[in-house]
């Protein structure tokens, strides 16, 4: 009976001093992710909810387009393996997408007689890129099933300079219409893929009433510990389900 009771205490020591699994965390995206602490404090949830060591892989990129992404994710080794291998990949669309036009509108040099044809032209081409970036994932995946979660930033972004421009009443509004079309089209193909999408932040801070200053820090660009925790708490709330990317 003695052996038997070591063997049983043996077995549970190996068993509990064991180490944690890996989970590779895979973050698409650009300021939203890249200058906060959202990435860092839902890896600590997802490590604290499923008891594992979260290896982070930043490829998100400040300004970055979705075209350069998407070319990333088509020819960049590192990044592709990356994809393939990941258990967490979070996204989001990157604004700096529309840099040129919304630029060119801004000097009243985007063309028609609205000032609005590079726009149009501009978010009919980030559309496209988007939906490819998604595609590529889909492909790379090729079946195995991960846990992806999408980001959606509200229309606040136009109206706190969150990416660097101060602008007008008229062109915030001008702006706000593009984007509104964006956030929709990202969350109709989303729902099409079966991908959870996370709006940041919940109304009335999507897109009814500007967040309180409370959410950034204080140059009011980059989200603050506060704002990105409840991002990071959303993105929990989602939980954490895999699915395979149609």
């Amino acid at each position: 009976m003695k052996k038997a009771a070591s063997v049983l205490v043996m077995t549970f020591m190996l068993t509990s001093c064991s180490p944690k699994a890996t989970w590779d965390y895979v973050i698409i995206g650009d300021n939203l992710q890249l200058l906060s602490t959202v990435v860092s404090q839902y890896a600590a949830h997802i490590e604290q909810d499923q008891d594992v060591e979260i290896v982070i892989f930043d490829a998100s990129e400040k300004s970055t387009p979705a075209s350069w992404m998407l070319r990333n994710m088509q020819y960049h080794d590192e990044f592709r393996a990356a994809i393939t291998n990941a258990e967490v990949i979070t996204i989001n669309w990157p604004l700096g997408s529309v840099d040129l036009p919304e630029s060119n509108f801004i000097k009243g040099q985007c063309g028609g007689i609205d000032n609005q044809d590079c726009l149009r032209e501009g978010y009919a081409k980030t559309k496209e890129d988007w939906a490819g970036m998604l595609d590529a994932v889909a492909s790379l995946r090729n079946g195995s099933p991960t846990i992806v979660r999408i980001m959606v930033a509200g229309d606040w972004v136009n109206e706190t300079g969150f990416y660097g421009k101060q602008l007008s009443v008229e062109q915030i509004e001008v702006f706000n219409s593009y984007l509104a079309d964006m956030q929709d089209f990202i969350m109709a193909d989303a729902d099409t893929r079966g991908i959870p999408v996370l709006l940041v932040f919940s109304e009335p801070y999507f897109n009814d009433q500007t967040p309180p200053a409370s959410f950034f820090q204080s140059e009011g660009i980059r989200l603050s510990d506060m704002g990105s925790k409840l991002v990071a708490d959303g993105l929990r709330e989602l939980g954490y389900e895999s699915i395979v990317l149609k």
